[in-house]
């Protein structure tokens, strides 16, 4: 056998393998078909008609391990110039795959050295095994967290395959090599990726989707497999334009070549689902996610990585859904999944359970979403410092937590790691660097409000350049403590910026067909496809003018750059606006202005304006000559369940009076009531679930009875 077809496939469905020393050439005398070890070749032949058996059970039995014990044994009594004979390091190289697709990792590792050692003096008699080696080594060291080690490995597996197929006439280059190269590719975009370096994460994956494609053909399973991978790994480094265009030829594919038993069949589907999540089309993701569940279940079975997967995507889907009752129970079922086969310290378990931790905190669990979290970032780290994806994925929602908990030493510690973490991610992302640096601010009690300032600025930019401006949680849960920091400095103009994105978020979504009806229009169009490129180099801009205050070099050049493309942006936006001030409706009205609104609003007239953020509520009060900024003291899912339960109470006969006037505490605090003054007018604008809350009902007192005088 030169090579293991499913371990190659089980390589491609998950992810992730540490350097030898260079050994001299085999000996000139060594062949790999000698007579004098015969018995060797016939039982190799016996072991891998085992391994690569039709029936599954056949090929991952004790049977299929005792025939490859039965030839490292043999073969390590056989010496070639003194040495085992390499075929012992064969057998063993088998044992590590089997060991690999069962998820017994350690006992991988342990098995891939003791076969590449011994293999390594007779390397280039076998070619396949040793690379074949090198990647299963790879893969465990990545997901035992060995991360560094790991890349090395497959950067040395990638030069020597490179090497092979360079001496190697095309014609005796098979599939089986083929597949080889397309999964040490893949494993090296996936360590790569764990450790930040995207744009070259981006590179090793289309490598692998190439060697994939030509090893099986276009419209193969397998070259479903290296579409879709390669999609998420362009939506990783933000590229999501070009990873649609993959997601789709995945979905294509699959639905007119492949046998819907395969696994490809339904990962192809989920894919695509959570790519059109990212990209603001949920409603029509959830239906790729539940189809994909409901194969996956018929087809594999729930005790698998392939459904643990599965369970943890769909959440995924749920959370900016702002489903997150549905959301949790989907992450911790994974996370117990992944345990059960990749054992504690699986990366898999370790993202699902931070995944947890999110939506504990949108429902309100603060102290048990810090502990998740907390162990999350730990878990994933067993072993190496090295994985910034996890921090990415922790870092925005545990400090906030922990800062709302007053836990300052250990926020300031998470800020620290978050900040420098994500200056060395090579695409340098403008809105994790912003996010990093108000959050440093504020645990560390600088300037947060600048730094609040300018994250408003880079995501009201972002979003402009989105299709329905829909947020993610990241981006959510920013704007909770965009709005934190304001209540904290009482900054209602702040406060009323972030409110402003967050409701505009759904006014941008409703508003989304009106407006691209309008842009078909060919005067509008070409004037908004410019305002767009505009606002792209402007967001590049603040990319890196965020860089230079971050190594404090080039400022002045870096804000001067991005306020003239500013400037320009601006006059282009009051230019369309002036000519088609529909489309400017459509795109969620003009930029709010606190003392427009104020000279605004009549002499008997105040404003009250209550944001659900991402776990807090946020109530805004403006009058004429005063304005207040508080945030609620229940959870943002404790108020959304009494406006629930008071909404289900409603009927003729009355409605539940102490949770309605709860819901007034929670609102008409002492200080909003101050702002808004004797005003006998008052602007409601509500946001969110507090769109549905029948205000005029919230009782001031505890009542027994209401009535037309009860205030």
């Amino acid at each position: 056998m030169l090579f293991s077809a499913r371990a190659g496939a089980f390589l491609l469905a998950l992810a992730g393998p540490a350097l030898l020393p260079a050994a001299a050439a085999p000996p000139p005398i060594f062949r790999t078909d000698d007579p004098r070890f015969a018995r060797l070749y016939a039982l190799e032949d016996k072991a891998d008609a085992l391994f690569e058996s039709d029936d599954y059970a056949m090929s991952m039995s004790q049977k299929t391990r005792d025939a490859w014990t039965a030839l490292e044994t043999a073969a390590s009594h056989s010496k070639v110039q003194g040495q085992a004979h390499p075929l012992a390091g064969v057998a063993l190289i088998n044992l590590s795959s089997m060991d690999q697709i069962d998820g017994r990792n350690p006992d991988a590792l342990a098995h891939a050295d003791r076969g590449l050692a011994l293999l390594s003096p007779f390397r280039d008699a076998y070619p396949i095994y040793w690379m074949q080696g090198l990647s299963i080594k790879g893969y465990v060291q990545v997901t035992l967290n060995q991360i560094g080690a790991g890349v090395e490995t497959l950067a040395e597996a990638s030069r020597y395959i490179d090497g092979y197929f360079a001496r190697t006439d095309p014609k005796a280059l098979d599939e089986s090599a083929m597949m080889l190269k397309s999964n040490i590719a893949f494993a090296h975009a996936q360590a790569l990726s764990r450790l930040g370096r995207n744009s070259e994460a981006v590179e090793a994956q289309r490598r692998s989707m190439e060697a994939r494609v030509a090893a099986s053909g276009q419209n193969s399973a397998d070259a479903v497999g290296a579409y879709y991978m390669y999609a998420q790994m362009l939506s990783r480094a933000d590229r999501d334009a070009e990873a649609e265009i993959y997601a789709r030829l995945a979905v294509d594919t699959a639905t007119d070549h492949v046998d819907r038993k395969h696994p490809n069949y339904a990962r192809a589907l989920e894919a695509l689902g959570l790519l059109l999540s990212r990209t603001g089309r949920r409603s029509e993701s959830l239906a790729y996610l539940e189809r994909s569940i409901a194969i996956k279940r018929e087809t594999s079975g729930t005790k698998s990585l392939a459904f643990d997967f599965a369970l943890q995507n769909l959440g995924n889907l749920l959370l900016p859904l702002e489903r997150y009752d549905e959301a949790e129970p989907l992450f911790l079922e994974a996370e117990r999944g992944f345990r059960d086969i990749e054992g504690d310290t699986s990366p898999q378990s370790a993202r699902a359970l931070a995944f947890a931790g999110v939506a504990a905190l949108a429902l309100g669990h603060r102290d048990m979403a810090i502990t998740r979290l907390q162990t999350a970032l730990a878990r994933g780290r067993i072993g190496s410092a090295e994985d910034r994806d996890m921090g990415q994925r922790v870092y925005p929602f545990l400090i906030p937590a922990l800062i709302q908990a007053g836990r300052m030493d250990e926020a300031r510690a998470a800020a620290a790691d978050f900040d420098r973490e994500t200056r060395q991610l090579d695409n340098l992302p403008g809105f994790a660097i912003a996010n990093a640096g108000m959050l440093s601010a504020w645990a560390n009690g600088g300037d947060s409000v600048d730094a609040a300032c300018r994250l408003i600025a880079l995501l009201r930019t972002s979003l402009s350049l989105q299709e329905d401006g829909a947020l993610t949680e990241d981006q959510r849960a920013a704007l909770d403590s965009v709005l934190a920091i304001a209540t904290q400095a009482r900054d209602a103009g702040l406060a009323m910026d972030a409110m402003a994105l967050l409701a505009g978020s759904g006014i941008a979504q409703a508003n989304h067909l009106v407006a691209q009806r309008m842009v078909d229009d060919p005067a509008l169009g070409n004037r908004v496809r410019a305002l767009q490129d505009r606002t792209r180099a402007l967001q590049a801009a603040d990319s890196l003018l965020l860089q230079a205050l971050a190594r404090d070099e080039g400022v002045a050049a870096a804000r001067a750059s991005r306020a003239t493309l500013a400037k320009e942006v601006n006059a282009d936006r009051t230019a369309i606006a002036h000519d088609f001030p529909r489309w400017l409706e459509a795109r969620g009205g003009a930029l709010p202005d606190l003392a427009s609104l104020q000279a605004n609003l009549a002499a008997d007239e105040a404003l009250l304006a209550v944001t659900p953020a991402f776990d807090g509520v946020y109530i805004l009060a403006v009058s004429r000559e005063r304005t207040a900024i508080i945030r609620a003291q229940e959870t943002r899912a404790d108020l959304v369940g009494r406006i629930a339960r008071l909404r289900a109470s409603l009927s003729a006969t009355g409605f539940d009076q102490e949770g309605a006037h709860i819901l007034y505490t929670q609102i008409f605090t002492p200080d909003i009531q101050a702002a808004l003054g004797k005003a006998p007018r008052l602007r409601v604008v509500p946001t969110g679930a507090f769109a549905a809350l029948p205000f005029a009902m919230l009782p001031q007192k505890p009542v027994q009875h209401i009535d037309r005088n009860t205030p």
